[in-house]
């Protein structure tokens, strides 16, 4: 045979071998038992809760005073601490003292000058341990020491100036002789009967330099003038609500929160999550929003507590921002994916979801959701999960 003949061979061969129908090697190796499918599935909320946590709001990024309804106020509370300059007081005559405080926040505030008054703290409290359960009204004192007036605009610098300048001699002589009854600071609060709004002022924490300041002017013994300001100390506020709410709803300042609950019967399988959002439709109509926060709120991973309803791990959490859904609804939408699955892989055991808003420690806005029983089951609570199963 020529080589061009065994060309002719080989290649007629190779045509056959192709022609054939590919063999089925490794097809029953795949247990059909381990195909996965793709599908969603919605659960509506099984109900809801409103309750007030006594939360710290110290070392917010404001100070919150006044109400928008009666049966609430919001206080703030000063401590001026002294520096080395306070020895220029000890023999000088003090001539005038006066707090000035830098407006950052405002929350349903009409266009009228705002009244504050300023008080003295009784009793001795922390920046970072104060809320609405170890405050009490007692502990503020009834001798009005001088008052704020004014439109309260932001970046405003307000000023109450103290009527009584022993105030300050007291305040000057609790660090200097041990045996005087320690000064516990100022209470700025709203005026008795005002509805004018809440109000936010800056704190000593904040990164910008624009400080409260308690300004002392004085006269030597020499007979000259002069002046000290105290920028350092501590701060914080208190936030009172006089009952629970009775929407479902969240609220920064006041410590208003809620609790979802969802039946998962429905997932019996234990699927493997992809994506889990939870939908929450606000009732705009009901809500308190100013323009100095973010607009976010945050969930939790509810855990079973002794005595507490509202027991919540700080480890599983999920962000939720405002937008507008399809329908034209304001909703708050959050990725619980890894909350949703540690439930189905009984990790966590499905004691419901803690909502609160993100800024609750500086802002004061109110927002107020549909409930698990409304009528319309497109604003209900709800959450649409994204999975597969086998």
């Amino acid at each position: 045979m020529t080589l061009k003949q065994s060309f002719i061979v080989v290649t007629v061969l190779l045509l056959i071998g192709c022609a054939e129908k590919p063999k089925t090697i490794g097809g029953s190796l795949i247990d059909p038992g381990s195909i996965f499918s793709t599908d969603t599935t919605t659960i509506y909320a099984a109900g809801d809760s409103t309750f007030i946590f006594a939360f710290s709001p110290g070392y917010g990024a404001s100070n919150l005073a006044g109400r928008t309804a009666l049966d609430e106020e919001a206080v703030s509370f000063f401590k001026f601490i002294p520096t080395a300059a306070l020895d220029s007081l000890v023999n000088a005559s003090i001539d005038t003292a006066e707090i000035r405080l830098i407006v950052n926040y405002r929350l349903g505030a009409a266009a009228v000058p705002i009244d504050f008054e300023v008080y003295e703290a009784l009793s001795s409290w922390t920046q970072g341990a104060l809320n609405k359960d170890s405050s009490a009204a007692s502990a503020i004192g009834s001798t009005l020491l001088g008052t704020f007036s004014d439109s309260m605009n932001a970046g405003q610098t307000v000023t109450a100036q103290l009527t009584d300048t022993s105030t300050v001699r007291r305040w000057l002589q609790s660090y200097y002789d041990t045996s005087t009854a320690d000064f516990n600071g100022f209470v700025v609060r709203p005026k008795a009967g005002s509805i004018p709004g809440i109000i936010g002022f800056t704190t000593f924490d904040n990164s910008y330099g624009y400080y409260p300041a308690l300004v002392v002017k004085y006269t030597t013994k020499y007979g000259t003038h002069d002046s000290i300001f105290f920028t350092y100390g501590e701060d914080t506020f208190v936030g009172k609500l006089t009952a629970t709410p009775s929407s479902f709803q969240v609220r920064g300042g006041f410590g208003v929160r809620s609790k979802l609950l969802f039946n998962l019967t429905p997932l019996v399988n234990k699927p493997i999550l992809h994506k889990t959002t939870l939908t929450l439709v606000e009732d705009t109509t009901a809500s308190l929003k100013g323009g100095y926060s973010p607009d976010s709120a945050i969930v939790f991973l509810g855990i079973k507590g002794t005595t507490l309803v509202d027991s919540f791990s700080t480890a599983s959490y999920a962000f939720g921002v405002h937008s507008v859904d399809g329908y034209g609804n304001s909703v708050y939408q959050f990725n619980i994916n890894v909350i949703a699955q540690s439930w189905l892989n009984s990790i966590n055991s499905n004691d419901g979801l803690i909502l609160r808003w993100a800024s609750e420690s500086s802002t004061a806005e109110k927002i107020v959701f549909y409930r698990s029983s409304d009528p319309d089951s497109l604003k209900r609570p709800r959450i649409k999960f994204m999975y597969s199963y086998r």
